[in-house]
């Protein structure tokens, strides 16, 4: 076992970078992210719809 799958990650996942400090990255997952804020704005599944448009052109 290594970190990335301790952590679930798979291959493909899509993930952020973000450093918090020096020497130290978190990785998360965008899926996670997008489950995480889901729900905050009301906009009946709109603005879900085209963030996943937008992350799917990047691939």
């Amino acid at each position: 076992m290594n970190a990335f799958t301790d952590a679930g990650f798979k291959p493909g996942d899509a993930v952020r970078a973000e450093a918090i400090g020096p020497g130290r990255v978190v990785l998360t997952r965008t899926t996670a992210l997008l489950d995480e804020f889901s729900g905050a704005l009301r906009t009946n599944g709109a603005l879900r719809n085209a963030v996943e448009q937008v992350r799917d052109e990047w691939v």
